[in-house]
């Protein structure tokens, strides 16, 4: 495919839209939401200019809260709302629930192991949801102790070692060998925690990158062993200007929160995070950041 620059038209009608025909196309800088992550300052993408079609019918009743693309079979793609769990066998065209959660469970994100027999798992403010015959049942398989462990909030499968998943809580990182059925504490430090989000090393099927509540911290598993990376990210040149109710709150503190960490699947040692600052890039494993000030992404 060639590699074109990511654009967007200007709205004519509502803010985020625009009308081509009868078709609805949305403008991709507001409407990409946990579905890509842009590295660098191109997108794969056709010669077309990148366009969004609306999905409706059945994401009706609540927000879409995480999309998962099976490796095994490209056509087959998992999403998950609040309330339940959707599934795609022609590439999003069309949509089949294959799981509805309890009553006052809400969904966070999912997660699809690279396996031919797919395992697929639920992050929820409940515990891990788990299914492991192609999302025809469901059971829970992750309560935690506590509230804290009870919150999971992120969930991923390591691309190097494709039994091994990962399970991001309020109260810490834990870790299953065998696809999520069993799951064991892996750290961080208390300090660094809750686990916001998950990037396990594509190239190294022993270390982890994980998005916390004070920064970044890069794990090696095998050993426990856990180095932090305390970072403040500056993706803008100008300081972000603080609003009257973030001062009057005093949480001027969330502009530099972290909402997601992804690892180069070409690179060694490359990762990326986000922030309400926008996207800063480390080549040396975290060790030092630079902003990625243009490279048309929005702060």
């Amino acid at each position: 495919p060639q590699r074109v620059r990511l654009r967007h038209r200007a709205s004519a009608t509502e803010p985020g839209r625009t009308q081509r025909g009868s078709r609805e196309v949305l403008k991709p800088t507001l409407w990409m939401i946990g579905i890509a992550v842009c590295l660098g300052e191109t997108l794969a993408a056709s010669a077309a200019p990148l366009e969004w079609t609306v999905v409706r019918g059945v994401f009706h009743e609540a927000s879409v809260v995480s999309i998962a693309a099976s490796a095994a079979q490209p056509a087959r793609m998992m999403a998950a709302t609040t309330r339940a769990v959707y599934e795609s066998t022609d590439g999003g065209e069309h949509w089949q629930e294959r799981f509805r959660l309890p009553a006052n469970t809400t969904a966070a994100m999912l997660a699809i192991s690279a396996a031919p027999d797919a395992a697929i798992l639920l992050a929820t403010d409940q515990g891990l949801y788990g299914s492991f015959d192609n999302g025809a049942h469901w059971q829970r398989v992750f309560r935690g102790i506590g509230e804290d462990e009870r919150a999971c909030l992120s969930v991923a499968f390591a691309p190097a070692a494709p039994a091994t998943a990962l399970l991001g809580t309020g109260g810490g990182l834990f870790i299953s060998r065998d696809s999520g059925r069993t799951w064991q504490p892996a750290g961080p430090a208390p300090g660094a925690r809750p686990i916001l989000h998950i990037a396990p090393d594509p190239h190294d099927a022993d270390r982890v990158f994980v998005a916390t509540g004070r920064g970044v911290s890069v794990g090696r598993l095998a050993a426990g062993q856990w180095q932090e990376r305390l970072i403040t990210i500056r993706a803008e040149e100008q300081a972000v200007e603080e609003s009257d109710a973030d001062k009057a709150e005093g949480e001027t503190d969330l502009l530099h929160h972290l909402s997601a960490v992804a690892a180069d699947p070409d690179v060694p040692d490359t990762i990326y995070v986000g922030s309400a600052r926008g996207v800063a890039r480390s080549r040396d494993a975290g060790a030092t950041w630079e902003p990625l000030t243009r490279s048309g992404l929005v702060s």
